[in-house]
Formats: structure tokens, sequence, C-alpha cells
């Protein structure tokens, strides 16, 4: 092989890789520039196009808390209750027994 046709295959090999370089190159700045130009009001305006937006998330749902009484257990001694009291728990009592027993 002689020099000279080295250095042809040698220039043919540069020559294609600089061109493949360039392609790339033209059609990053390509995807670039429309990516950019799209962004912008003239542009969309001009061509019509739609930018397509996420909507907003909604907004957390806050629940109210339960009451504390609700929550909390009281132990009552009902060997010190007065009558009147004893009367009023019976009947607070039988109360929940009819709401428990028409669900």
């Amino acid at each position: 092989m002689t020099w000279k046709r080295a250095l042809s295959y040698i220039a043919v090999a540069i020559a294609s890789c600089i061109l493949t370089v360039l392609v790339i190159q033209i059609v990053i700045a390509g995807l670039a520039g429309y990516y950019l130009a799209e962004q912008t009001e003239e542009f969309r305006d001009l061509v019509g196009a739609e930018v397509l937006k996420a909507k907003d998330p909604p907004l957390p749902k806050v629940r109210k808390p339960g009451s504390v009484e609700a929550s909390t257990t009281t132990v009552i001694d009902v060997t010190s209750l007065t009558d009147e009291q004893r009367a009023r728990l019976d009947k607070f009592m039988q109360e929940l027994i009819a709401e428990q027993i028409a669900e």
C-alpha cells in the first residue's frame, strides 16, 4: 500500500467522522431551537400550537378531629352515685342499647 493510498483512506475516515458529528450537532440544535421557540407566545400564535399543561393536583382533604370526649374513657365508681345520678345513668344506658339495636 502506498502512502498516497493510506492518506486517502485516512482522509475519507476523518471526513466521514466530521460529517457524522456535524449532522448530530445540527439535529440537536434543531430540536433545541424548536423547543425554545415553542415556549414563546409569538411562535405559538404563529403556528397555532398548544402546549399541554398538567392539571393542578387536588388540594388535600382535611378531616375534622374527633371530639376529645369521644376518644377518652372515664371510669365511674357507680357505688358512690346518688339515686338521681343512677337513674340518669340507667336511662342513658337504655338509650345506647336502643340505638345499637336500631342499627
